[in-house]
């Protein structure tokens, strides 16, 4: 199995750009993607650049900005770099910077770790740990909602001003509890899906509380 990261500097106060790169840099995480898988199936040394991705890479600098650093991981070694640093300073690969939105994943592989183990169920209701949902007529959300976006509950729109919001928080059941105390209900659960942190984070809460442990120890 391979890692992939795309790094960017300052995760807590980024611009309004962010929303304009999101796509981009998922672009270049699906061209890692391919062109690890082909050339793993063709040699078994990788290489520390790729013509391909270099062009992709330069091709589209108008749009990424002059501060990239790509790196893709396999086998715990670095198998591609590429780092631009004309505006980021002393920001590269090496910098270690928060994960954010990019780590949901791990929330979700956390999340059926517990279910495989039979410990949740995916359609447990909420509820069922996080009383405060019941009490905000919000008992019939499911785990399987928050894993697929489709809690329904409102989510912050997209750019600088939900960082702000998020670091308010003193811990996740401040921020879970919020949620379910705060937020409007948008649509019913399971019928839209609306990309956000809000069923992750819920989630994450909810092990929390079925293991009695904060949710960086239970991701460790």
């Amino acid at each position: 199995m391979f890692q992939m990261l795309i790094q960017s500097q300052f995760p807590e106060t980024l611009s309004y750009k962010i929303k304009i790169a999101c796509r981009p840099f998922s672009l270049i995480c699906s061209l890692l993607l391919f062109w690890l898988v082909s050339f793993s199936q063709s040699s078994k040394t990788l290489p520390s650049t790729s013509p391909e991705t270099d062009e992709y890479l330069k091709a589209n600098q108008k749009l990424f900005g002059n501060s990239l650093v790509a790196l893709a991981y396999k086998g715990g070694k670095v198998v591609y770099k590429k780092e631009i640093e004309k505006d980021i300073g002393d920001f590269n690969g090496r910098t270690q910077t928060a994960a954010g939105i990019a780590s949901q994943w791990l929330t979700a592989a956390a999340v059926m770790a517990y279910v495989d183990a039979g410990k949740i169920s995916l359609d447990d209701k909420v509820s069922k740990y996080i009383p405060i949902f019941a009490k905000y007529m919000k008992s019939y959300i499911t785990i399987r909602n928050c894993l697929t976006f489709t809690t329904g509950i409102h989510a912050d729109p997209p750019g600088p001003l939900k960082l702000l919001q998020k670091s308010k928080y003193p811990d996740l059941e401040a921020e879970v509890d919020a949620f379910a105390s705060k937020r409007e209900i948008q649509t019913n659960p399971g019928t839209e899906v609306f990309f956000s942190q809000i069923g992750p984070d819920v989630a994450a809460r909810v092990l929390e509380v079925v293991t009695k442990k904060t949710f960086d120890r239970i991701v460790q």
